[in-house]
């Protein structure tokens, strides 16, 4: 029964890696991690709401600019066309946050993994189709608050079946709770229920953004 609110194994180990390959340097390394990106293509990125930028701003280490980014309306679409008047607007004035988040849109188009594509590779590989039909189901579990535990995940999930793992996804960088999670359910039949129970119907506190429960 497994419940994690930190940074997990696989996360230091995958840190470690990257140490790694970062000391090695050379044109090889670069030519295998640009191999390695996963697609996001720009047309989706401009359909992205403003939760969704918010989401992907914390999978980053930006998460101090949200509040601006929410307060300013800032979908995908606006994302991609920000000019440098527009950012120092919305707070991204320091040199370190410009930096990080100049590089951040280079990589996104450049097809970087962000938002819950990101927290699904540093986690694990979600349920196949396969896996949904003959054994345990992981369940994406987002619009979590950012002070719930991998306690409160649990004890959301519990009421459609046993829950194996519940886990809240936390910034590598920072420790900051990400605001989505994993909760790997015993059966489908208890992942389908709490799919329609609680995608888009219902929240974890009042006044928060209904939760986004999928495979």
């Amino acid at each position: 029964m497994a419940c994690t609110d930190a940074v997990n194994a696989d996360t230091l180990a995958a840190e470690l890696g990257e140490m790694v390959i970062s000391n090695l340097g050379g044109e090889d390394n670069e030519s295998q991690a640009s191999t390695n990106k996963r697609d996001v293509p720009v047309t989706e990125v401009r359909g992205w709401s403003v939760e969704q930028v918010c989401d992907w701003l914390r999978s980053r280490g930006l998460s101090a600019l949200e509040g601006s980014f929410v307060e300013n309306d800032i979908t995908g679409a606006e994302l991609l066309s920000l000019d440098t008047n527009d950012r120092l607007q919305l707070g991204i004035s320091q040199v370190g946050v410009r930096k990080r988040f100049e590089e951040a849109i280079e990589l996104l188009r450049q097809g970087e993994p962000s938002g819950r594509e990101a927290a699904e590779a540093e986690h694990s590989e979600g349920s196949s189709a396969e896996d949904r039909e003959t054994g345990p189901v992981k369940l994406f579990v987002g619009q979590v608050p950012r002070e719930a535990t991998c306690e409160d995940l649990r004890a959301l999930l519990e009421e459609f079946g046993q829950v194996i793992e519940a886990v809240v996804l936390r910034d590598k960088f920072t420790g900051d709770a990400r605001g989505c999670g994993f909760v790997k359910l015993l059966s489908r039949e208890a992942a389908e229920a709490a799919i329609q129970t609680l995608h888009n119907q219902r929240a974890m506190h009042p006044n928060h953004s209904l939760l986004q429960v999928q495979y």
